[in-house]
Parts: structure tokens; C-alpha cells; sequence
């Protein structure tokens, strides 16, 4: 049980890293007046990849899979959990009192649970199967 609660500890940290650095891009972006949804768009592309390299070789380090496999995993993840934050936010927002920022808070907080054990037996799982061709031999 600690495993996985320091695995969950590492999964939070690198998410707070790539939460940081969309910050950080977007921020950059829209600075150079970029308009703030491109400047978004290039702040989570950056951040995926913070967030997918950490993960690979931070918090799941010991899995050993095709960094392919894993990436295509993480990838769809990555924008599924961005289309069903937008979705459950949308929807919290339409049909209930809760604050914008209460509302947020409950689909960031979702999606990042779900983004975990997507990614954990998912992802980075060495017995998952991959979805599309495999460019690996069995």
C-alpha cells in the first residue's frame, strides 16, 4: 500500500509541474501577444510532454514498456481528460449552485483521479494492450 501511495505522491508532483509550466507557457504566449487560446493550446502541448516524460521516468519509472505504446496511451489520455474536464465543468457550471471555482475544483480533481489509474493501468501498464497498429514486434 505505501507503493502506491508514493506513486500517487509523484503522480501529483508531476502533475503540479506540468500545471505549472501551462501556466507559465500560456502566460509567456499571450505576453507576446499571442490570443489566449492559441497561447493555451501551446501551454498543454508543452505541458503534455513535461507531464508524459515525468511520468515515464518518474512516477512509473519501474514499468517497463515501449515508450510508443505508452506515449499513444498517455496522449489519449491526455485529451480525453481535457475533453471530459471541459464537459464536467460545463456541466456543474449549467446544472448546479456551485461557485465557478467550486466547479473547477471538482473537475480538475476528478479528471486528475481518473488520469491516474488510466495512466496506471493503462498507459504505463507492461501488460496493456495498445490501441491501433503496434510498430513492435511480439
Amino acid at each position: 500500500m505505501s507503493g502506491l501511495i508514493f506513486q500517487v505522491l509523484r503522480f501529483g508532483f508531476v502533475g503540479v509541474a506540468a500545471t505549472l509550466t501551462h501556466y507559465i507557457v500560456a502566460l509567456g504566449a499571450s505576453a507576446l501577444h499571442v490570443p489566449i487560446l492559441w497561447a493555451n493550446a501551446v501551454g498543454f502541448v508543452i505541458a503534455f510532454f513535461v507531464s508524459f516524460c515525468g511520468h515515464r521516468h518518474y512516477t512509473f519509472a519501474d514499468r517497463d514498456i515501449p515508450a510508443g505504446a505508452s506515449f499513444r496511451r498517455f496522449a489519449m489520455i491526455a485529451i480525453g481528460g481535457f475533453f471530459f474536464s471541459e464537459g464536467l465543468l460545463a456541466a456543474l457550471l449549467k446544472l448546479t449552485t456551485l461557485s465557478e471555482t467550486a466547479a473547477l475544483t471538482v473537475a480538475l480533481a476528478t479528471t486528475a483521479g481518473l488520469n491516474f489509474l488510466f495512466s496506471r493501468y493503462w498507459a504505463f501498464h507492461p501488460g496493456a494492450q495498445s490501441v491501433g497498429p503496434s510498430v513492435y514486434k511480439s
